[in-house]
């Protein structure tokens, strides 16, 4: 059972990685663990026969293994990281706070790694705390569009232009896919955007080709948030979910733009 202290909001497991994000009031958790990083720990090796990635037979203690299959994991993830969690975020209850302490309330990045050492469970939690940055790149609303007398009718609304110049624009021009020298550094700050949109609860969706814009600066910026899913990138089954985001992100920098079609 997850402890009480924290409410899951969402959890995937997706090829090494596995990952929950939790709220405690107004501080929001996203804990990882990647298992090649982990799996020669007696933790590690514990929490991959749990969710079924490592028979009970390859358990070395009898005493680490318990035998019952957790799909995601999330019980045991929060469990050894609960300690921490709750030094770091002290307030339970949103109620009665300011919209100051709610606009700013931070969201810490906890990932379990190997100590290198044999004793206790072989694991450390390393971590950061994040807030929304303008390193996260997606359009912003600027404002609404209205119409009627009294504005009383939406026309639409107005999103932060995003400037391109000759070598950007959306990942379907020649130009950018020609840039083989930047695919790694768009791809990591595509990571970073998921990452914090899945921090606040928030699913990407159409991950493709056509959503991933560079600007002037050579920096990608994540674009329609329409809640319609690609299944060249990202299956019919993982629509609107972060493991749907996550398996877009990989089939479109590591299999479609090293050879676009």
């Amino acid at each position: 059972m997850v402890p009480p202290a924290f409410s899951v909001q969402s959890g995937w497991t997706l090829d090494d990685v596995s990952q929950v994000t939790v709220t405690r009031g107004p501080t929001t958790f996203v804990v990882s663990v990647r298992f090649s990083n982990v799996e020669r720990t007696p933790w590690g090796r514990d929490y991959l026969q749990r969710i079924g990635r490592l028979p009970s037979d390859h358990i070395d203690n009898a005493d680490n293994a318990t035998g019952e299959q957790s799909p995601d994991g999330s019980e045991m993830l929060l469990s050894r990281c609960s300690p921490l969690m709750l030094k770091l975020a002290p307030t339970l209850s949103i109620q009665g706070l300011p919209v100051e302490v709610l606009c700013s309330s931070p969201t810490y990045r906890l990932e379990l790694l190997s100590t290198g050492e044999v004793e206790d469970d072989g694991v450390q939690i390393a971590g950061t705390e994040n807030l929304t940055s303008e390193a996260n790149r997606f359009s912003r609303l600027v404002g609404i569009v209205t119409t009627g007398e009294f504005g009383e009718q939406v026309a639409g609304i107005l999103l932060e232009f995003i400037v391109t110049g000759p070598g950007g624009g959306d990942c379907l021009r020649r130009a950018v896919q020609a840039r083989t020298e930047m695919h790694e550094k768009w791809k990591a700050q595509v990571g970073e955007t998921v990452n914090e949109l899945h921090a606040h609860q928030l699913v990407w969706g159409d991950v493709n080709a056509g959503n991933v814009v560079i600007d002037e600066s050579s920096n990608a910026w994540v674009i329609d948030f329409g809640g319609l899913n690609n299944p060249e990138f990202v299956d019919d089954e993982l629509a609107e979910t972060e493991e749907g985001d996550w398996q877009g992100v990989h089939r479109l920098f590591d299999e479609w733009l090293p050879s676009p079609t």
